[in-house]
């Protein structure tokens, strides 16, 4: 397991680097210790189970820990994961957590809600309560880590978010491309730059639960609109169909906001 923590300014005009970025992997390990081991080091706050005849087991995960929340980008073999009361009352953590399957298929549940989840399909779970979570099969997934109250004022009630599983989408799609690039760059971030990259995932992962509030876009900023914006032009540059009103419905953000993100360097295109 290797560890990086940032702490230097890599220019003498950006803000330090603060972020701590944890490197997991069962390469190197002996096979017949290795998930013993991924147990022991990277599921510390939960219990590990294998499920029934696992193949050799392999894992690595990148741990990126921030004041905003913490971003996982996992890839591992078959297991199943048990918050129990135990694990609660040890670390006594209320946080919130949001799990995007790029691969794979397994099972979520919380309470009384849960079910399968595949490919595209986002989960939730607050860590107050217990939970399992399980995988049948290799399987790659994002996940994120905030506070309730964070999850509150950008999503909604988490007690009654806990447990429940959303199917896979186009705007799932996109949340995936934008935390892979989030984990592929959060190393080279300020605390105050990833504040911004967690704010837009969380805008995304609102439009994937489909939940609708009274002021529902108001705390995203002009930039934040605009790197929402670019980062859904990027995937679909070969789109014939794209256009503002696309954008605008894929992101659920009005037309006019869209314009004014752009406004400053000419504007994106307007319908003919």
């Amino acid at each position: 397991m290797r560890t990086r923590v940032g702490s230097a300014r890599i220019s003498p005009d950006r803000p330090p680097l603060v972020t701590l970025i944890i490197r997991q992997s069962t390469a190197g390990i002996e096979p017949w210790r290795a998930f013993d081991y991924w147990r022991s080091t990277a599921l510390t706050r939960v219990s590990v189970f294998p499920v029934e005849d696992v193949r050799p087991f392999e894992a690595r995960r990148l741990l990126a820990a921030t004041p905003s929340g913490t971003l996982f980008h996992t890839e591992s073999g078959p297991l199943v994961v048990e918050r129990h009361v135990q694990d609660i009352r040890r670390d006594d953590s209320d946080d919130v957590s949001l799990s995007l399957v790029l691969s794979g298929r397994g099972h979520h549940e919380q309470g009384n809600r849960g079910g399968v989840v595949e490919t595209g399909d986002l989960g939730i779970v607050t860590l107050d309560r217990p939970f399992v979570s399980g995988a049948i099969e290799n399987y790659e997934e994002m996940r994120l880590t905030v506070p309730r109250s964070t999850f509150l004022a950008h999503i909604g009630n988490p007690g009654e978010m806990a447990g429940r599983t959303f199917t896979g989408s186009g705007l799932s799609e996109l949340l995936a491309g934008y935390l892979r690039s989030f984990a592929a760059s959060i190393e080279r971030m300020s605390d105050a730059e990833a504040a911004h990259a967690f704010e837009g995932a969380l805008h995304l992962v609102r439009g994937v639960t489909s939940l609708e509030t009274s002021n529902a876009h108001s705390d995203l900023s002009k930039s934040d609109v605009r790197s929402l914006a670019l980062a859904y032009i990027q995937r679909r540059l070969q789109d014939p169909s794209l256009d503002p009103a696309l954008i605008s419905a894929a992101l659920r953000i009005s037309r006019t906001r869209i314009y004014l993100a752009f406004a400053d360097d000419g504007g994106v295109c307007r319908d003919p």
